[in-house]
């Protein structure tokens, strides 16, 4: 994928919203362009995350390990997942396998950390982004609780 797509890709990104022009560059020379083909996974549960990875194409289904039902679908081009590891070498939540060719941007943590570290302003909003992230998670699992209580 061409630099200017990639950095095409990353302006759709919410979280990308606030970086300056110079950073989202910088995130866009160090991410890689993937092909994920229908049914491979993505993403393994439990595995050691490395990075996050940005939907550009297709369909990924969130499976968690001895579910009877597949989790929530990612279809939306420029939904950021697994932003998490960002940050740090957290173990994958669940897998993720693509329900139809999917095209990805991974973005390393490694390079995104010294991204950081030179703009500690990206740090503080990564830091509020999760924090949201998380909060929706919560709710989400609140959600389920009750439904499997009523039902």
């Amino acid at each position: 994928m061409a630099l200017e797509k990639m950095i095409e890709v990353l302006g759709q990104v919410d979280f990308f919203q606030s970086f300056s022009k110079d950073q989202i560059n910088l995130v866009a020379f160090v991410s890689d362009f993937r092909q994920v083909k229908e049914g491979e996974l993505l993403i393994t549960e439990g595995d050691v995350a490395e990075g996050a990875f940005i939907l550009v194409s297709g369909r990924l289904a969130t499976e968690h390990e001895g579910a009877k039902h597949a989790g929530p679908i990612v279809d939306l081009p420029g939904a950021l997942i697994g932003d998490m590891a960002l940050l740090a070498e957290t173990p994958r939540g669940a897998s993720m396998r693509a329900l139809t060719d999917c095209e990805v941007v991974f973005v390393p943590r490694t390079h995104f950390k010294k991204l950081i570290q030179t703009y500690p302003e990206l740090g503080e909003m990564m830091s509020a982004h999760i924090r949201q992230s998380l909060s929706r998670y919560v709710g989400n699992l609140t959600s389920v609780r009750a439904k499997l209580k009523s039902g």
